[in-house]
Parts: C-alpha cells; structure tokens; sequence
C-alpha cells in the first residue's frame, strides 16, 4: 500500500493489480479510508471511503478545494520588499 500525499500524483503503480495506491485527491473527494487486508489470501486490500456517494448536502463541497480538483497547495505570490523602487534613478 503506497499514499501519496501529493493531489496531483497519479497511480505510479497502475500495472501491478496487488499495490494499492491512495492519493491526497482520493482522501480530498472522498474522506478518510479504511484498508482491510485479507491474512489469508495474497490478494489486494480492500478500502473503503467514508464518503463513497454525496449522501449529505454537505458533501458536494468536497469536490472544490484545491487538493480534490489536483491542484497543488495553494502559495502566496512573494511580495516586493519595502521600500524597492522600480526602474533606474
């Protein structure tokens, strides 16, 4: 089980059916998860969402932040420093 805290990461193992891979962008859409893995059997985990359909008003809010729509963190343009004066004098 690989999680990847990146919303804009995509599944680097999408070819091996037995890596479960969980990105910041599934957690953002659909809340925390629940993994349940089978001592018995090599197969793959099972996970669960707590949010697997928007059953709530509420829940249709999780699909606009930034993290839900794969953008990354949010980052504030650097100001100028005080008193820096464009162009030549």
């Amino acid at each position: 089980m690989i999680v990847i805290d990146d919303a804009t990461a995509h599944n680097p193992c999408y070819y091996d059916r037995l890596v479960l891979v969980v990105t910041k962008r599934q957690l953002a859409r659909a809340g925390s998860a629940a993994v349940y893995f089978d001592p018995q059997a090599a197969t793959r985990a099972e996970i669960r969402f707590a949010v697997e359909k928007s059953y709530r008003p509420w829940h249709v809010q999780r699909k606009f932040s930034r993290a839900a729509r794969g953008l990354p963190p949010y980052r504030r343009a650097d100001k100028p420093k005080a008193g820096a004066k464009g162009g030549a004098q």
